[in-house]
């Protein structure tokens, strides 16, 4: 395990946060996905509060995934057994690990505005920006929730 996902790993810890991942399909996640990658559903569960949001993984580890996929596929015509242990070491560890997700998330309070929003991320039409700031807004106020104003300090500095 490396540093970063040390660091992933401690603060779930710190805040007694469970964290889940399910495969959910492959698919387009991003409004401007030109090609489609692996979505996982993560939950974030702490004492009796839970977030649930969906999480596009990158199309590096989505290729990654297929290819072994494929390769799967071939191997499981040729020695079952070996599958199961392949099955169990490789091909699950290309899902995104705790830090993937958690360094990903939107730790500061977004503009007050979709206006002020599309500014600041080049947006020459706040409309375009609209999907992406609720999305922001909302993944905020949900681990607002979720954690206090020292955890969310401490969750920030995963990166």
């Amino acid at each position: 395990m490396n540093e970063y996902e040390q660091q992933a790993i401690e603060f779930l810890k710190k805040t007694n946060t469970k964290f889940s991942i399910r495969f959910v399909e492959n698919g387009y996640h991003f409004t401007r996905d030109k090609e489609k990658r692996d979505i996982y559903q993560i939950k974030l569960e702490k004492n009796e509060r839970k977030y649930l949001f969906n999480f596009g993984n990158s199309i590096n580890d989505t290729k990654k995934r297929l290819r072994e996929f494929v390769n799967m596929e071939f191997k499981e015509k040729m020695q079952i057994e070996d599958l199961k242990e392949w099955k169990s070491k490789k091909y699950q560890s290309i899902k995104p690990t705790a830090y993937d997700v958690l360094a990903c998330l939107t730790t500061y309070q977004p503009e007050d505005n979709v206006d002020d929003f599309a500014l600041s991320y080049g947006y020459e039409k706040p409309s375009e920006a609209l999907k992406i700031f609720e999305a922001v807004t909302k993944e905020y106020n949900e681990l607002c929730k979720l954690f206090s104003t020292d955890e969310m300090e401490m969750l920030s500095e995963i990166r």
